[in-house]
C-alpha cells in the first residue's frame, strides 16, 4: 500500500530532525572540515570507520523520501530543509574525501538536492571537476553544465549529441545488426539518453524564451524518459532523470521570467516595463555564469520592487544578493522614466557599484555616472547630477551637490542608500545619517523611494526604528533574510609552545587539528635564528600561508590601520629569512599595479613589495590609483592573501575561504559587533566555497590570558549574530554624556538633564591629569561631530533669525 503524504512527512520530519542518529551529519561535517583526501591529520578527533557510508546511506535515503513528498505535494514547507540535510550528508562523505571512482556521480547527486533546496550557488560549489568528470555519463555532464550555468556549453552538449547521426534510430538498430560490441544495453542507453537531451532542449528553450509551453513539454519528455529507463531496468538512468526532472521544475518556479512580475496593460510604465524585463533577464542569462533565478533572499523583495512608493530597508547577509535587488528597484525608475541617484559612503565602493551597475544597465541603453574624488562640487559633477541617468555619489559629493542646488535631484525617483546600516558615532557615520535625515525631510520626499541596503540583518523588531524612519512611519516592515550562500564556522587558532592547534564550531561537534601549524627552524644560510612561529603576527603568517596550501584564499583583517603596513613588513622579511615562500609568479597585472605603487609611493613600500609575492594591502591611507589596481587583483585572484584594514568593513567587496582576525582591540576597546558581523560576512566565496571560516589568532603566555582572549572572542560572535543598529548622532551624544558623568562624578541621568538644558556646559570638560592631552582631543573630537552633524540636518538657506526653530524641527 502506498505511504500517506501525512505518514511520509512524519517519517521525513524524524530522520531530518537534529541529533538524529547520534548526531551523524554533524560528525560528517566536522570530519570534512579537517580532513584532506580522505586522511584526517594526526592527532586530531576520531570518527567512526564506517562515517562514510552511513553518511551515504543517510543522504541518499533522505533524498528519496524528500523526492516523493516534493512529487505529491511540492509545496510543503519542511522540503527544503530536507534536501538541504540529504545534500550536506552526501558532500560530507565525498567531498575532500579519497579520489573514489563514483566521487563525481555523489557530487553531482549533492549539487542537485542543495538545487532542490535552493542554495544553487553552494550546488554549483560541490559540483565535480577535473578527473571527477571523467566518469560522468553525457546525461550528468550535461548536468554539471546546467548547475555551472554554462548554458552555451550545455547547449552544445544536447546540440552536439542530437545532430549526430551515430544516435538516430534507424543507425541503433543497423548496429545492433551489424556491430558484434553493441547490444541492447547500449542501445537502450542511447535511446534514453537522446530523450534526455530533448527534454533538456525544450527546458533551455523555455528557460531562454519565458515560453512556459516549452517548460510543460520539458517536463513530459522528461517524465516519459524516466518511465522508460524503469521499463528497461536501467536504474542509473532513473535515477538521473528523476533528479533532473526535479531540477528543472525548480529552476522553473525561481526563474527570473516567473518571480519578476509583468505589469498590466492599464498601467502607465507597463510598455516600457515589460520591454526592460525582457531585455534584463536577457543580459542576465548571456553572462559567462547566467543568472537565471532568484534566490530566496531575493523573491519577497522583488514583489516589493514592483511599488515605487514602497520604501525599502533590505536587510541580508553580505553575499545575499542585496545588488541584484537594487538593480531590481533601478530598473523599475527606469520604466517610470526616472532617474536614479545610488549612494555609497565609500570612494572605492562607489568605483566598485559603478563598474557593476554599468556591467548590467549599459548594455541597456542607460548611462552610468560617478561623483567622487576631492571634497567640493565642480561644474562637471553638477551637471552629472542633474542629467545622469544612473549615478553613484559619495555622501559627501551629494551634500555638496544638494547645497548648492536643492533643486538638482527634483527628477530622481529612486535614490539607494548602500551600507545603511552604516550609522555611528564617527564623522562620516554621522554625516551619512545627517544626509539621509535630510532627504527624507524635503518637501518632495513623498515623491521619491528610498531604497536603504544592510549587511546587518538583526530581527525585524529590532530593526523596527530604522524602518520606521526610513519609511516616515508608513506602514510595512524590511525585507529581511538570514539565508546566505554559503555556511559560515568561527573557530580558534591557539598557539600552544611548540605547534598552533586550531579548533572550529560545528553544532554539536568541535572539530580539531592539534598541530596545525608547526614550529620550525629557519633554512640553512638564513640569518635568523628564532624559530618560526616566535610571535602572535608570524603565527597569523603561518596560518595564512597554511591555508594557502589548501587552495583557499585568506583575508587577513586589522581593526587599526596602521597596523597594515607592519604586517606587510613582516612577509618581506620572512620571505627574506625564507621561513615562508613566495605565492605567485609576477603577471602582468601585478607590474602594473606594482608600476602604479612605485610611482605614487616609492618602488620600496611594502604596499608595493609585497605584491611580487602574491600578497595585497588594502588601507584607506594608499593613494585611490594604486587601491584601483589593488582591487583589480582581487578581483582576478591574482593575490591570494589580503591584509585589510577597517576599509573592508564598510562594504569593500573582499571576500575569501578564510578570514583571519590577530586582534579584535581598537584603542583599548573591543570592536563594535556591528563592525565585526560586516566582517565576518566576508568569508565564504559564493560560487567557490561551501563554508567560509572566520578564525581569531591567540598566542597569550598563560592559561588565564588564553581563557580570557577566548572568552572575549566567543562574545564577540555571539553578539555579531544578533546587532543592533542605533543612530549615531544618539550615540556620539550618547559618549559625550558618559564623558562628562566620569570626569565630573555625577549620576548619567542629571548630566543628560543638565547639558541638554544649558549650552554652557558644552565648555566645561575638564580631563584629569594623566590624560589631559588624549582626552581633550577626543572631546574636541567628538563635539566638532556632532556640530558638524547637526548642522548638516539644515538646509543651505537656514538664516540667523531662523536658527533655533529650524534646529527644533530637526531634532
Amino acid at each position: 500500500m502506498a505511504e500517506s503524504t501525512k505518514e511520509l512527512q512524519r517519517r521525513l520530519q524524524v530522520a531530518v530532525a537534529s541529533g538524529f542518529r547520534d548526531r551523524l551529519l554533524d560528525k560528517g561535517l566536522a570530519r570534512g572540515l579537517i580532513w584532506r583526501n580522505g586522511r584526517l591529520p594526526a592527532g586530531s578527533p576520531s570518527f567512526p570507520d564506517g562515517l562514510t557510508e552511513d553518511l551515504l546511506d543517510y543522504g541518499y535515503a533522505v533524498m528519496a523520501m524528500a523526492l516523493r513528498l516534493r512529487t505529491q505535494a511540492s509545496e510543503t514547507p519542511a522540503l527544503e530543509h530536507a534536501f538541504l540535510v540529504a545534500g550536506e550528508a552526501i558532500e560530507a562523505a565525498v567531498h575532500r574525501g579519497d579520489h573514489a571512482r563514483d566521487r563525481g556521480f555523489h557530487r553531482v547527486s549533492a549539487a542537485i538536492a542543495f538545487h532542490l533546496a535552493r542554495y544553487a550557488v553552494r550546488a554549483y560549489s560541490i559540483l565535480p571537476s577535473g578527473t571527477d568528470t571523467d566518469n560522468l555519463a553525457p546525461v550528468e555532464q550535461a548536468l554539471v553544465q546546467l548547475m555551472r550555468r554554462n548554458l552555451d556549453e550545455m547547449y552544445n552538449s544536447f546540440s552536439g549529441w542530437l545532430l549526430d547521426s551515430q544516435h538516430e534510430d534507424r543507425r541503433i538498430a543497423a548496429r545492433l545488426c551489424d556491430d558484434e560490441e553493441f547490444d541492447e544495453v547500449d542501445a537502450a542507453d542511447t535511446i534514453i539518453t537522446t530523450s534526455f537531451m530533448r527534454g533538456l532542449a525544450l527546458f533551455d528553450h523555455g528557460i531562454t524564451t519565458g515560453e512556459s509551453e516549452s517548460m510543460t513539454r520539458a517536463m513530459r519528455q522528461l517524465e516519459s524518459t524516466a518511465e522508460a529507463a524503469r521499463e528497461l531496468n536501467a536504474i542509473s538512468h532513473w535515477g538521473t532523470v528523476t533528479l533532473a526532472s526535479h531540477l528543472i521544475d525548480a529552476l522553473w518556479k525561481l526563474s527570473l521570467h516567473t518571480q519578476i512580475p509583468i505589469l498590466p496593460p492599464d498601467d502607465d510604465d507597463s510598455v516600457r516595463w515589460n520591454d526592460l524585463r525582457r531585455s534584463y533577464i536577457q543580459r542576465l542569462r548571456a553572462g559567462k555564469r547566467s543568472a537565471i533565478e532568484l534566490w530566496p533572499s531575493q523573491i519577497e523583495a522583488v514583489k516589493r520592487a514592483m511599488d515605487p512608493s514602497d520604501d525599502l530597508v533590505v536587510a541580508l547577509p553580505t553575499g545575499a544578493g542585496k545588488t541584484r535587488i537594487a538593480e531590481f528597484c533601478i530598473l523599475r525608475a527606469l520604466a517610470a522614466q526616472q532617474r536614479i541617484v545610488y549612494v555609497t559612503p565609500l570612494r572605492a565602493l562607489s568605483a566598485q557599484v559603478e563598474r557593476d551597475l554599468a556591467e548590467t544597465f549599459l548594455p541597456l541603453g542607460f548611462t552610468v555616472s560617478a561623483l567622487y574624488g576631492s571634497a567640493g562640487i565642480q561644474r562637471s559633477d553638477a551637471e552629472t547630477l542633474s542629467e545622469g541617468k544612473i549615478v553613484v555619489s559619495t555622501p559627501e559629493k551629494l551634500d555638496f551637490a544638494l547645497r548648492n542646488d536643492p533643486s538638482i535631484i527634483d527628477d530622481v525617483g529612486l535614490i539607494v542608500l548602500d551600507e545603511g546600516h552604516m550609522l555611528g558615532p564617527n564623522e562620516r557615520e554621522v554625516r551619512y545619517e545627517a544626509l539621509v535625515q535630510r532627504l527624507l525631510r524635503r518637501r518632495d520626499a513623498a515623491d521619491r523611494r528610498i531604497v536603504c541596503l544592510s549587511a546587518l540583518f538583526p530581527t525585524p523588531n529590532e530593526m523596527r526604528e530604522l524602518v520606521e524612519w526610513i519609511r516616515q512611519d508608513e506602514p510595512g516592515g524590511p525585507v529581511h533574510s538570514t539565508w546566505r550562500p554559503t555556511r559560515q564556522r568561527f573557530g580558534v587558532v591557539q598557539w600552544l609552545s611548540h605547534a598552533a592547534r586550531l579548533d572550529v564550531k560545528v553544532e554539536g561537534e568541535s572539530p580539531f587539528v592539534p598541530r596545525f601549524v608547526e614550529t620550525r627552524d629557519p633554512p640553512e644560510g638564513s640569518r635568523r635564528r628564532k624559530t618560526f612561529p616566535s610571535n602572535k603576527n608570524e603565527l597569523t603568517l603561518a596560518t595564512a600561508w597554511r591555508f594557502i596550501d589548501q587552495e583557499k584564499e585568506v583575508l587577513v583583517y586589522c581593526p587599526l590601520r596602521k597596523s597594515v603596513e607592519p604586517l606587510g613588513r613582516l612577509v618581506l622579511k620572512c620571505i627574506e629569512h625564507g621561513v615562508i615562500a613566495p605565492l605567485r609568479e609576477v603577471t602582468p597585472r601585478i607590474q602594473n599595479a606594482m608600476a602604479t605603487g612605485a610611482e605614487w609611493l616609492g618602488g620600496d613600500h611594502p604596499a608595493v613589495q609585497c605584491l611580487q609575492y602574491g600578497v595585497a594591502l588594502h588601507h584607506g591611507g594608499l593613494p585611490r590609483p594604486f587601491l584601483n589596481e589593488i582591487e583589480k587583483l582581487l578581483r582576478s585572484g591574482d593575490c591570494p592573501i589580503t591584509i585589510a584594514s577597517p576599509t573592508l568593513a564598510q562594504g569593500l567587496n573582499l571576500s575569501a575561504s578564510v578570514l583571519l582576525v590577530p586582534s579584535i582591540w581598537r584603542n583599548r576597546e573591543i570592536i563594535p559587533a556591528t563592525e565585526f558581523a560586516n566582517v565576518a560576512g566576508r568569508a565564504g566565496r559564493a560560487f567557490v566555497d561551501v563554508e567560509g571560516l572566520v578564525l581569531h589568532i591567540v598566542w597569550e603566555d598563560t592559561a588565564e590570558q588564553v581563557n580570557w582572549a577566548i572568552r572575549n572572542w566567543e562574545q564577540l560572535v555571539a553578539a555579531a549574530r544578533a546587532p543592533h543598529i542605533v543612530s549615531g548622532l544618539l550615540l556620539l551624544a550618547w559618549k559625550i554624556y558618559k564623558r562628562i558623568s566620569v570626569t565630573a562624578g555625577v549620576p548619567l541621568v542629571d548630566v543628560v538633564e543638565y547639558v541638554t538644558g544649558h549650552a554652557e556646559a558644552w565648555g566645561v570638560y575638564q580631563p584629569s591629569a594623566g590624560n589631559v592631552e588624549v582626552a581633550a582631543a577626543e572631546w574636541e573630537r567628538d563635539v566638532a561631530s556632532l556640530d558638524s552633524a547637526i548642522l548638516a540636518l539644515l538646509d543651505a538657506e537656514t538664516t540667523e533669525s531662523s536658527l533655533e526653530p529650524a534646529l527644533d524641527g530637526v531634532l
